[in-house]
């Protein structure tokens, strides 16, 4: 050991570990060298030798189980996680905050240390860290990060139809057919800003994050539909309530224009995801069917029912909006779909 190595005069490290160094002999004065292939060892500053034994892999629905309390289970328990990320950058200002998921479920992660890594949606990461708890909310402390690819496609939002839960956070989430219950909260003030929403039945958190474009933006009127990740903000430390969503830009927020009607439709959208053709079954006799995309530009248009389905050859990977229209009233009925995406199946392994 060196003085000019940065862990010099630290304690020394306990159990057994991987080294990586360099091969020296020294014999009656005469120095040789020689280059030697060790497994990977990792340093934190302010948390001495990382050893790589200390951090089994699991996947992130197995660390993220909460008790009848909602604590979760595996608090101060040190794993390897490996997943997509599915935010930007929440916090800034040289720490990082964003979200993880593997399929079998979502994890925050946040750090003061950034790892040189900066933050991109759909990046494939590697973490290993200390799993925690800030305000109820689920997170991993690493104590380093890599980047093992970009440009994944993206995970499908899960539609959550009822109140939020234990099972939501972490998660990419829409709801569906929202409108603001109080305008005058849309205040554009503060590290962030908390909007109720409702969609008549259930009413949300929506969280506005300084660190996203809509922060600075008006309000949206109207009914909407909003994309965003399954967070948890419960100070009370009961652990049992206080869940918002966070969306992650404007694109979350997804203008309808119509009322949804599919019950009065009975209308049921196949497959979806969907490839070159989308289906569609419905007792109602329809006049016409539209296409649009997340910032509500009409794309396609047919007249009455199709034969054989809907050439969607054209459209991109993506989220979509299928809109019928039908006599009685003008009334219309929507339903969300997407095209090319397919949520990966859950990954078990023998723990």
């Amino acid at each position: 050991m060196t003085t000019t190595v940065p862990f010099y005069g630290t304690a020394a490290p306990g159990g057994t570990f991987d080294l990586i160094g360099l091969g020296w002999q020294f014999d009656n004065a005469t120095l040789h060298r020689r280059v030697s292939d060790l497994p990977a060892l990792h340093r934190r500053p302010d948390r001495g030798i990382i050893n790589p034994t200390q951090y089994p892999p699991y996947d992130i629905g197995v660390v993220t189980t909460v008790d009848g309390n909602g604590d979760v289970d595996s608090l101060n328990v040190k794993c390897q996680l490996q997943g997509l990320v599915t935010s930007g950058d929440f916090n800034g200002g040289g720490s990082i905050q964003f979200f993880l998921d593997d399929g079998t479920g979502g994890v925050s992660v946040f750090s003061s240390n950034p790892f040189g890594y900066t933050v991109n949606e759909n990046d494939e990461i590697i973490v290993r860290g200390t799993i925690v708890t800030f305000s109820c909310l689920t997170q991993v402390d690493p104590d380093t990060l890599w980047l093992v690819s970009s440009g994944n496609t993206p995970y499908t939002p899960e539609v959550v139809i009822g109140p939020m839960t234990e099972a939501h956070e972490g998660e990419l989430l829409q709801f569906n057919n929202l409108n603001l219950v109080d305008p005058g909260q849309w205040t554009g003030s503060g590290p962030g800003f908390n909007v109720d929403v409702t969609d008549g039945v259930n009413t949300y958190q929506m969280r506005i994050d300084n660190d996203v474009d809509l922060y600075s933006l008006p309000a949206p009127t109207g009914t909407f539909n909003a994309i965003g990740l399954g967070s948890q903000f419960d100070s009370d430390g009961t652990c049992n309530s206080g869940y918002q969503f966070l969306p992650r830009s404007l694109e979350d927020i997804i203008s309808t224009g119509v009322h949804d009607r599919v019950v009065d439709l009975q209308l049921r959208l196949y497959p979806n995801p969907a490839g070159e053709r989308l289906f569609v079954q419905t007792e109602a006799t329809v006049e016409s069917w539209i296409i649009f995309d997340l910032f509500g530009k009409q794309l396609l248009q047919w007249e009455g029912m199709p034969s054989n389905g809907f050439d969607i050859s054209s459209l991109q990977t993506g989220m979509y909006l299928l809109q019928a229209r039908w006599k009685a009233g003008l009334r219309a009925g929507s339903l969300w779909w997407s095209k090319g995406f397919k949520r990966r199946e859950k990954k078990r392994r023998h723990l």
